[in-house]
């Protein structure tokens, strides 16, 4: 009965798409769940950058710009120049892409 149960929602997992955040590896005793947090599948240059973060005000007052992210994650990669050429002065969490601070 219990590998009755499992068949069925293995059928039903993948009959209704499948595709989710986890990874279920199923044997006739037990189920194990892995969960991901997203950047451990990335390549190395499409990781995200750990950086000073800022708030508009705080870039403002270093004399930086903010240059928001155009939804690619390129300004959150940790080998992003700024148009000047330098590494960002920091992160500024603002909207959903988020934004970087850069020098003059």
């Amino acid at each position: 009965m219990r590998t009755l149960m499992i068949g069925c929602v293995l059928v039903l997992s993948v009959a209704c798409g499948g595709a989710r955040e986890t990874e279920e590896t199923t044997t006739e005793t037990e189920t194990t769940t892995v969960e991901t947090t997203g950047d451990e599948a990335l390549p190395p240059d499409q990781q995200t950058a750990e950086r000073t973060t800022l708030t508009p005000e705080e870039c403002t007052a270093q004399g930086g710009t903010q240059i928001g992210d155009i939804g690619d994650g390129a300004t959150q990669r940790p080998d992003y120049l700024c148009p000047n050429g330098q590494p960002p002065l920091g992160s500024v969490p603002v909207g959903i892409e988020g934004s970087v601070c850069c020098g003059s």
